[in-house]
């Protein structure tokens, strides 16, 4: 436990990564930022942190793939240093090499257990592809979306189960991601403005208004991760937009000058997919006694905390 305040180390390119606290030590004095933070994120055990040049780092617990770097949390020859003690840069972006189903699965086989290390370097994306603009922390999963416009997660049961090239997939219907892989679904004619992680989802917001859902349904345990589903659809949301977010069980928007609220969200069952979106009904009582505009919505696992503009 830490109680009281204590930068995080390893935010710059000089950095050791993630070493024991020795070498941390040792080498802090080059442990300065090389570029100024724009936007922090919080898992359950992990954090980002991603930087003015487009760079992600992250930190904390990783046996899940959380942390988008490959083999930490594993006991193996070339086991990455624990990244409890100093953060390190994500840079494994992987994407698969064509669209057809094999060359999905392969890809995801080596995000999943990191065997396959050639195929996954000629997978990279160059530095300019992988430059991150928005970042997003879940429970055990990460997302990110790159100024190439490709959305990005990685995890704790974020890709579909592959048992036959996967052996820790065998039973599950869903596998982790040790390394960011790509989304799949979005309108690729449409600009992915915000992203944002739940508990076990990810919700991505389109240029259009939009939002698109992958992960752990509301109705079932199983996730939804071939494809993004459409949970709002265009023309709904009233411009700007003040607050995205991922909750535990749903998304939610404030948007229209604080005027409006909508909440969204997955379901496995076609027919409740039609009504997947609704404006609640304390959003419009709430609306009508204050009289102003409503600034953001957070939700904890059992309760709801509102801010007005007053």
């Amino acid at each position: 436990n830490v109680w009281e305040p204590t930068p995080v180390a390893g935010l710059g390119d000089a950095s050791p990564g993630g070493t024991d606290p020795d070498q941390v030590s040792k080498y802090r004095s080059q442990l300065a930022q090389a570029n100024p933070v724009s936007s922090v994120s919080l898992g359950l055990q992990h954090g980002l942190a991603l930087d003015g040049a487009g760079d992600l780092y992250s930190w904390g617990k990783g046996a899940r793939g959380q942390l988008g770097v490959l083999n930490v949390g594993r006991e193996s020859a070339d086991e990455l240093p624990d990244t409890e003690y100093a953060a390190i840069r994500v840079r494994d972006f992987v994407l698969p090499s064509s669209d057809d189903p094999a060359s999905q699965a392969a890809s995801a086989a080596v995000a999943g257990d990191g065997t396959d290390r050639n195929r996954r370097r000629r997978s990279q994306m160059s530095d300019a592809d992988a430059r991150v603009t928005r970042i997003a922390a879940g429970m055990n999963h990460s997302a990110a979306i790159t100024a190439s416009n490709h959305a990005w997660v990685w995890g704790k049961n974020v890709r579909p189960a592959d048992p036959e090239r996967n052996r820790a997939d065998r039973g599950k219907k869903a596998g982790d991601a040790h390394v960011p892989i790509p989304v799949r679904g979005l309108p690729e004619n449409l600009k992915v403005e915000d992203v944002s992680c739940g508990s076990h989802h990810t919700a991505f917001l389109m240029e259009d208004g939009s939002v698109y859902c992958i992960g752990v349904t509301t109705d079932t345990v199983e996730p939804v991760l071939d494809r993004a589903v459409e949970v709002v659809p265009p023309g709904i949301v009233e411009f700007p937009v003040r607050q995205f977010a991922a909750h535990h069980d749903r998304t939610t928007l404030v948007a229209g000058h604080g005027r409006q609220v909508l909440e969204a969200q997955l379901w496995s069952n076609e027919e409740m997919s039609e009504g997947a979106w609704f404006e609640p009904d304390w959003a419009e009582d709430l609306l009508n006694v204050d009289g102003g505009g409503i600034s953001m919505v957070n939700r904890g696992w059992l309760h709801t905390m509102v801010v007005t503009d007053s």
